[in-house]
């Protein structure tokens, strides 16, 4: 049976009681989704067992199954072997052993894709329809597509109606000890042009859950200077010349505003000399003590 057949039965309520095998790859959590839609269709409760031989009835109930489980098994790789297998009954692996060739009804068994990472949008934004795309995509991110982590602060989100799901969203962004708090180096670079103490400063306390690198940093800060001074009335240059969208060119020319060129150059000059010394490996400081170092000659 394919994917698409399980899932039109199920919405159609033609799902019969036969046994059945999910096959998957890398983790059970579509087959979950599923397992559940069945017991609420039939009215079954979820029983994980080990083994088919542990299902505990007599013979002519075993094949007939008349209670009101819906039996789970979970295991790589499914070996046992009965000449018939009972009704209300899943087995939920990743092989089926050599030794059932031939003995598996090919109608039985279900293979279950890899989850991509569209899925995993998706299935945000089914859960959570005050998110919007963007911020389904940072959370998939912010949890390294882990499904189970992304499922457990749906759960904390879904609590909120529609219109408080994106506020939950970021307080849980910046939440002490979250395991979502994921800030990049964008996010850093920004604050410090920015010149948000508070928000460099929360970074700074979780800069090593984060994916920010001081040479990312340097380059980038080098970068935004860079443009800064480029992106006014008196270079002539626009949005195309610089090859940036007018939107960025805009918040550039207001930094502007707010930076000097005798306040820019010189920490243009800092930044370089500490970015030769970063790719040459000469400055011997941890992360810690460079972000601080930096942030010093920076601010």
């Amino acid at each position: 049976m394919i994917l698409s057949q399980l899932k039109d039965q199920i919405k159609d309520n033609t799902l019969a009681d036969d046994f059945l095998i999910f096959k998957y790859t890398d983790n059970t959590f579509l087959i979950d989704q599923y397992i559940e839609a069945i017991c609420n269709q039939k009215g079954l409760i979820k029983h994980v067992v080990e083994s088919i031989f542990e299902i505990n009835a007599s013979a002519g109930d075993f094949i007939k199954n008349t209670d009101s489980n819906l039996n789970i098994i979970y295991t790589d790789e499914f070996n046992d072997y009965m000449d018939i297998y009972p009704n209300n009954t899943i087995v939920v692996c990743k092989k089926i052993g050599d030794k059932l060739d031939g003995a598996i009804d090919e109608q039985c068994v279900v293979e279950f894709i890899k989850l991509q990472d569209w899925h995993i949008v998706d299935y945000i934004l089914s859960q959570c329809s005050g998110l919007d795309r963007e911020d389904s995509q940072w959370l998939c991110n912010a949890a390294n597509l882990d499904i189970y982590k992304i499922e457990n602060e749906l759960d904390k989100i879904k609590l909120f109606d529609q219109k408080q799901q994106r506020h939950v969203l970021q307080a849980l962004r910046y939440e002490e000890n979250s395991e979502l708090y994921n800030a990049t180096v964008f996010d850093f670079t920004d604050a410090i042009i920015t010149r948000d103490i508070r928000k460099i400063s929360d970074i700074l306390e979780h800069i090593n859950n984060c994916d920010i690198e001081p040479l990312g940093v340097v380059k980038l800060l080098l970068n935004k200077f860079k443009l800064i001074l480029l992106a006014n009335k008196q270079s002539g240059l626009n949005a195309s010349d610089l090859e940036i969208s007018q939107k960025y060119f805009n918040a550039l020319s207001y930094y502007y505003k707010s930076y000097t060129p005798e306040y820019i150059k010189p920490r243009l000059e800092f930044l370089a000399v500490i970015n030769t010394r970063l790719a040459q490996g000469k400055l011997e400081m941890t992360k810690d003590q460079l972000m601080t170092y930096m942030l010093y000659h920076i601010l």
